[in-house]
């Protein structure tokens, strides 16, 4: 049990880390953006939206990668036993139920998936109540016992 709450904690800090550098290279690059009219020359304007085009495209950045990777592997048939209990939830429900289940604070998921708190809190709302679950029942606990 220690073993897995470990790589639990791993996972969680190399998705947060991972989304807070994506967050930080696309605010990099809309604040170059600003830079593009100082350029006096046509041609060097050319190349500096040229080289801020390759930065978008070169910024696969996406933190959800590994962690469902790694999660599937830590909690094997986890969104399976999910579905089966509760069909009414959507992909991206499961997605937030497998980052609920890791205990995460609610403004480090917001970052991870790139929504605002008060977004992920509606989207917990309507998983509450496809769950069925009472505002005392707590959501993390009852996913923790799927």
């Amino acid at each position: 049990m220690l073993e897995l709450n470990h790589k639990e904690q791993e996972i969680i800090t190399k998705t947060l880390t991972d989304a807070k550098l994506a967050v930080a290279f696309r605010e990099g690059i809309e604040k170059l953006n600003d830079f593009t009219p100082k350029f006096r020359g046509k041609h060097d304007r050319e190349n500096f939206q040229k080289l801020l085009r390759n930065m978008k495209n070169t910024n696969n950045i996406n933190p959800l990668d590994e962690f469902e990777k790694v999660f599937s592997s830590l909690h094997p048939g986890f969104d399976i036993r999910l579905i089966k209990k509760y069909p009414d939830l959507t992909p991206r429900e499961l997605l937030f139920c497998s980052l609920i289940r890791l205990n995460m604070q609610t403004k480090d998921i917001a970052i991870i998936v790139n929504i605002s708190n008060k977004s992920l809190e509606i989207a917990r709302h309507r998983i509450r109540k496809k769950m069925k679950l009472s505002t005392k029942q707590n959501l993390a606990a009852e996913l923790m016992m799927v």
